[in-house]
């Protein structure tokens, strides 16, 4: 708690003297590709959503569906060298591993001193379910943080669970009681450097981390959790982990982050329908769940004020798969993969669809490192998948 609550103050205090938020980049993957009942039809503000994304439509104006994209051909196992080429922007080498690092961690060394969240329900495992953050070339991410507990105490490690009317029972213990003496100090401290709309947000970042806590302990209600925090989400590890990655966020611990959501099994099993109608069927069933998960999660960033935005406006999501699905003939291939983006404030071209011909995972990428101001973002991903960045989904 203490260096969350540090490094909220810290942000607090810099948004203060420049008057400027910080840019962040959410990855949000799920695994198997998609059924072809997610495929959307039309371009422009006039585009349809299909059946397996239908959630979005509560977001639509938020969001820009990009379909038409290529990763690097597979050079052995589909969902293994998809998984080393969704963020890497290049082919997987004979072992089916990076060849390169992972756009994640490429920014996370330009703009958040090597620091960057990697995490989800279930942790990568086994020779299909590879990881997709890299390090570098056959050096894979290994700061995986599985499950909410290991994440509420990585990116909030102690801290208090005290809250106002009794709700929460765990007493604070003395270095808790020293830390909230030291806290309203700097919040006094605070009156006369920021304005009333960060002093908010450091009351709700106190409060918000309270009710995780309480949420994940089992000290509270899901119910009282999920509505002070802006969602209607059900008892969910998936949208628990979420919330945290958010507030994460939006207090200063992280600038970069991955997230997964959904498992693994049963939707590579799913997948792989062929013939099987209850196969397909099942598949289109998560399409939906995780779509509405992806909605859940861009409103819980639309839900925290910052500046003369939100959070959302000052972060880029993006959200894919490391195989195209459903999308085409090859229900595993590399071409026409499923891009959805979101945030970015005045950053994307928010509320269409844009189909590209041949254009590639890397030119996205540079395109959103360019807009954030990093050096070396032209120079991003292999080359030989075409240069320049995909400047059609940018202002």
């Amino acid at each position: 708690m203490s260096v969350a609550s540090a490094a909220v103050l810290r942000l607090t205090e810099a948004r203060a003297a420049t008057g400027l938020s910080p840019l962040r980049f959410l990855f949000v993957y799920t695994s198997a590709g998609r059924d072809s009942n997610s495929m959307c039809t039309g371009t422009g503000s006039q585009f349809q959503l299909g059946e397996g994304l239908a959630a979005l439509d509560a977001i639509k104006e938020k969001v820009m569906v990009v379909d038409g994209l290529r990763i690097p051909d597979h050079t052995g196992e589909e969902h293994p060298c998809g998984r080393s080429s969704m963020l890497t922007a290049f082919a997987a080498n004979d072992r089916s591993r990076s060849n390169s690092i992972s756009f994640d961690r490429f920014l996370a060394n330009s703009i958040s001193n090597g620091d960057s969240l990697y995490t989800g329900r279930s942790s990568p495992a086994g020779d299909i379910d590879l990881p997709i953050s890299w390090q570098g070339a056959d050096t894979p991410n290994e700061n995986y943080v599985e499950g909410s507990s290991n994440l509420l105490e990585h990116l909030f490690p102690g801290g208090t669970t005290s809250s106002e009317g009794g709700e929460i029972s765990k007493p604070p213990s003395e270095d808790e009681l020293s830390l909230n003496s030291y806290l309203a100090q700097q919040v006094e401290r605070m009156h006369q450097l920021a304005p009333a709309a960060d002093q908010d947000q450091l009351a709700l970042h106190l409060k918000t981390l309270a009710q995780l806590r309480a949420e994940i302990e089992g000290g509270s209600s899901t119910s009282r959790s999920c509505a002070a925090l802006g969602t209607s989400s059900a008892d969910d590890e998936h949208d628990r982990i979420a919330r945290l990655v958010v507030h994460g966020l939006a207090c200063g611990r992280t600038s970069v982050a991955v997230l997964r959501i959904g498992d693994e099994e049963p939707h590579h099993e799913y997948s792989h329908w062929h013939d099987s109608t209850e196969y397909r069927g099942k598949l289109r069933d998560l399409d939906k769940d995780e779509a509405a998960r992806f909605v859940r999660l861009i409103q819980l960033l639309d839900s925290y004020p910052e500046g003369n935005g939100t959070l959302l406006d000052n972060t880029i999501v993006v959200w894919s798969s490391e195989v195209a699905g459903g999308y085409d003939e090859d229900i595993h291939g590399t071409r026409n993969m499923p891009f959805v983006l979101a945030g970015g404030g005045n950053i994307l071209k928010l509320g269409q669809r844009i189909v590209t011909s041949g254009r590639s995972n890397a030119q996205l990428y540079r395109a959103i490192a360019h807009r954030m101001g990093i050096t070396g973002a032209l120079e991003f991903g292999d080359p030989k998948m075409g240069a320049g960045m995909l400047e059609d989904i940018l202002v």
